[in-house]
């Protein structure tokens, strides 16, 4: 019984510790590319580049295991882009990559921090 606890734990603080990982990696991906959109810097874009990533993250490690959860979760990304008033598509991109972001997270770390990286550089290359 012991071991199931600690294991517990171990899963529970890990995915602690990447949920605040994800949540800083968004804001700051949400700080770059308001240098060239400076709408983006409005306080519901801020806390919801905040939240977005870590909920998808949370999704994501409790439908790990489960296929008819995770065909629910395709249905509720498709309500997204439908559902969510945007101002222009570059905001819904913005979205829907915290979304991915999220999800690469729950799936492998490392490569998150890879897709983290690109899309901090891409307002550089841009301008």
């Amino acid at each position: 019984m012991n071991t199931i606890i600690s294991i517990y734990g171990l899963i529970i603080n890990e995915v602690i510790i990447k949920a605040v990982v994800l949540s800083v990696m968004c804001l700051v991906i949400t700080t770059v590319h308001s240098y060239t959109y400076k709408y983006l810097l409005n306080k519901a874009f801020i806390f919801t580049s905040l939240m977005l990533g870590p909920l998808v993250l949370a999704v994501t490690t409790v439908i790990a295991t489960n296929l008819y959860l995770s065909l629910g979760m395709i249905g509720a990304l498709s309500i997204v882009r439908y559902r969510t008033p945007v101002k222009s598509q570059y905001e819904l991109a913005l979205f829907f990559s915290f979304i991915c972001l999220g999800i690469i997270s729950g799936v492998n770390f490392k490569l998150s921090i890879s897709v983290f990286l690109l899309l901090t550089v891409i307002p550089f290359v841009y301008e």
